[in-house]
């Protein structure tokens, strides 16, 4: 897939929708899709959001593409059995070095605080260390998720004592997520779901993060992190979420993204219509686009 160029909207394509008519009936099917699914009441909605508008707006205007359009998905979703691995000791004690090293060394002013009020944390993108220890780690990755892996995105996330990570589920860029603990005040556990499919649009609708938490069939297990260990779990598959830091304490991560490769185009809908050469999905994406956020997290 990632040999295959986007290309753009075929003439053909173009002239379907220049009927006024006919572009009116999008727009208002398209309003009327995305008004029922609302806007989110998790971060990392964006993609699901769009995924389940695109394929409710097909269900209405495209009804025989909507089989081909779930099955262009299927490398981004998760296999059923996938358990989270856990790794003592990823790094060795030279790379650890150098890490806390960086970490230390790194200008308050260069750390990102836009996610303070919501996280507790402070964070810092795609570090020029961090994104060789990301790529020096795909080989292990590929091999423990069963696929082929290409980076997605890295951060460093330096939780202090308000950290806080509510329920929530990944965007498909960050399929694959290895969390890696740098160091630590004390003992915080994650909290994961068994695999689901990804959630309709109405459990987005009318998402409870308690209702998720307490729903017996989703076999929610708990992992602690000890420094230089990590887990491997499928951040776009499973819900996650971290209660409050013990102790207002502090808890410095390392979260590195992966994704199945080759399937990069498929995490951005903007791909959409001219992978699947569907024009009138850009109606409802550029509708989509200026409603819902797609920022990324843990």
């Amino acid at each position: 897939m990632n040999d295959k160029p986007v290309t753009m909207m075929t003439e053909p394509h173009r002239e379907e929708l220049k009927d006024d008519a006919g572009l009116r009936e999008l727009y208002m099917t398209a309003h009327l899709v995305l008004q029922r699914i609302g806007k989110g009441k998790w971060y990392d909605t964006g993609f699901l959001i769009r995924y389940n508008a695109s394929r409710d707006f097909l269900g209405i205007v495209r009804p025989e593409a909507v089989a081909r359009f779930e099955a262009l998905f299927d490398p981004l979703r998760t296999r059923a059995d996938y358990r989270i691995a856990q790794f003592e000791r990823l790094f060795s004690d030279e790379i650890v070095s150098r890490v806390k090293e960086a970490v230390a060394s790194l200008p308050k002013a260069t750390l990102e605080k836009h996610e303070r009020n919501f996280f507790g944390r402070d964070t810092l993108h795609n570090h020029a260390l961090f994104t060789q220890l990301q790529v020096s780690l795909v080989p292990l990755v590929s091999d423990v998720a069963g696929e082929p892996v290409e980076p997605g995105y890295n951060f460093l996330s330096l939780y202090g004592g308000d950290g806080r990570c509510g329920m929530h589920m990944d965007e498909p860029i960050a399929k694959w997520t290895l969390d890696y603990c740098i160091d630590q005040s004390c003992e915080w556990p994650i909290h994961f779901s068994q695999v689901i499919d990804w959630p309709s649009s109405s459990c987005i609708a009318n998402f409870d993060a308690v209702a998720v938490k307490t729903d017996p069939r989703l076999e929610f297990e708990t992992h602690t992190l000890l420094p230089n260990n990590a887990l491997l779990f499928a951040g776009s598959g499973q819900w996650h979420y971290r209660d409050s830091i013990p102790d207002s304490g502090f808890c410095n991560l390392l979260f590195f993204h992966y994704h199945p490769a080759g399937a990069q185009l498929l995490t951005n809908a903007g791909n959409w219509p001219d992978l699947l050469d569907l024009p009138e999905l850009k109606v409802l994406l550029d509708m989509s686009n200026t409603v819902h956020n797609t920022n990324r997290h843990e």
